[in-house]
């Protein structure tokens, strides 16, 4: 949260945590997140490069569009779309989730065999009601625009739409009225039977972003491992937590985040992997905790400011370090396995080493050493060890596309000296129209500091890459 002697409304919070794609060429995603503590005063957004959908972790959010108000609270979700102005006003600092849409729209999945009813039921969305304001006041317009922010000033609210009719509005939903559907006799469903809002790509079965939530329910399978199942993916999955703990990491707290590329393996901790494993599999309601997914054909690559930013957990790796190795191929009862110790990486032969016959009572097993063309081939030595270092390529510092100035360095957008916000950004708008200067100040799409220009004498820095574009 931002200290408390520093105000930071909705736009000021902003961080980008990843991307792909292109918000120019409306193709693509952007991952934020949110931090804030104070109310947009006489100041509104609206985005030209995609959808916001929001989801709150803590602290109700008061959201003022041109079609209405909404009040979406914590365990509850809201999609603003593209071009749609509105302005958040707060009682308690609040802090979550968003996810960006570059190209099409959300809508609900399919439900083929469900039927016609399940899973996020259309009657349970809500749009708002038509209310407006008349107000001769000055207003700051901010402008999400190709992946810049850009601010003009005003002289009305433009909230001022006394009513509405049409389609194209936007909306909230309530996460506890989800329909769960599940399994009632084995196996682990996929976990797209929890997809609340989708965007389909042009591939059948694959969705340009899914949001998926891990809500409570019963689980009953029967001769099942019921966690999450150990798997490689082609979809990369951006989690948050919402409240409570999540049924398959121990230790993921609420507020907190993780991402699984495409084709990288993961699943269940070795705590839950032990618990689960010898668990009495009768009937359990699992209702300690939210967690959602934000899940994507898209390669997701993280901005400066997530890999770098001081709350990131570098030993997230170390949760699978423990697992051990159960499998003997001469017992067939699961619950009779003994768990040994797995080995240590290398220790078992060289780097590249396969391993040899294995009979079905489980002995001859043997490892032998790769070929030495092969060895050549990777880049190491007969004999060499495996190295425990993975270089990260491109992806640390990376932009996200189209994404990355919506949020940069530090701990708020635009933060600059105390007692900034909703009326310093106005103050310095107003400062810089009468001086006809502009301020620009901020980050880039890798979080990198840009440069800054003065406004006025004793002015404040406005925040973000925002240019002005003027007044009416």
């Amino acid at each position: 949260m931002p200290a408390a002697d520093v105000e930071k409304d909705f736009v000021d919070g902003l961080r980008t945590m990843a991307g792909a794609g292109d918000a120019a060429a409306k193709s693509g995603i952007a991952v934020h997140v949110y931090a804030c503590n104070a109310s947009m005063e006489d100041t509104c957004m609206y985005n030209s490069d995609g959808d916001f959908l929001i989801v709150p972790q803590t602290g109700t959010l008061h959201i003022q569009t041109e079609f209405g108000f909404m009040d979406v609270e914590p365990k509850e979700v809201c999609v603003i779309q593209r071009g749609i102005r509105f302005r958040v006003a707060i009682d308690e600092p609040s802090r979550g989730y968003i996810l960006e849409l570059f190209n099409g729209h959300f809508q609900l999945p399919d439900l083929g065999p469900i039927g016609s009813n399940g899973l996020a039921n259309p009657r349970d969305f809500l749009t708002p009601v038509a209310a407006y304001e008349d107000r001769e006041v000055d207003y700051v317009v901010i402008n999400k625009y190709g992946g810049q922010l850009f601010t003009a000033l005003t002289t009305s609210s433009p909230f001022d739409v006394v009513a509405w009719h049409g389609n194209y509005a936007p909306y909230k939903y309530d996460l506890s009225k989800f329909n769960t559907m599940n399994s009632v006799s084995f196996d682990h469903p996929d976990p797209s039977i929890y997809t609340v809002l989708t965007c389909p790509s042009d591939t059948p079965g694959v969705a340009v972003c899914d949001f998926v939530i891990f809500p409570p329910r019963w689980m009953v399978m029967d001769h099942t491992f019921r966690p999450p199942w150990y798997h490689r993916n082609v979809m990369t999955e951006f989690m948050g937590m919402v409240w409570g703990k999540y049924d398959a990491k121990v230790g993921f707290q609420p507020g907190g985040s993780s991402l699984h590329s495409c084709m990288s393996s993961h699943g269940p901790d070795a705590d839950t992997f032990l618990k689960a494993s010898g668990a009495d599999l009768k009937p359990d309601h699992f209702g300690a905790g939210l967690a959602f997914m934000f899940e994507t054909c898209h390669l997701l690559k993280l901005t400066h400011w997530a890999m770098s930013c001081g709350h990131r957990d570098v030993d997230y790796q170390k949760c699978w370090q423990a697992l051990p190795k159960v499998f003997d191929p001469t017992v067939r009862d699961v619950k009779a396995l003994a768990v040994k110790e797995a080995a240590a990486p290398g220790a078992l032969g060289s780097a590249g080493a396969g391993v040899g016959t294995v009979y079905g009572d489980g002995s001859s097993v043997g490892r032998v050493a790769a070929p030495a063309h092969v060895l050549s081939a990777l880049g190491a030595g007969a004999g060499a060890a495996p190295s425990d270092e993975v270089p990260m390529g491109g992806a640390a510092g990376a932009g996200a596309g189209g994404a990355g100035s919506a949020a940069g360095e530090g701990g708020g957008a635009g933060a600059g000296k105390r007692g900034g916000g909703s009326r310093a950004r106005k103050a310095a708008m107003t400062a810089a129209l009468a001086g006809g200067a502009s301020s620009l100040a901020g980050a880039d799409a890798g979080g990198k500091e840009a440069a800054a220009a003065a406004a006025s004498p004793g002015s404040e820095e406005v925040g973000h890459k925002r240019k002005r574009v003027g007044s009416r």
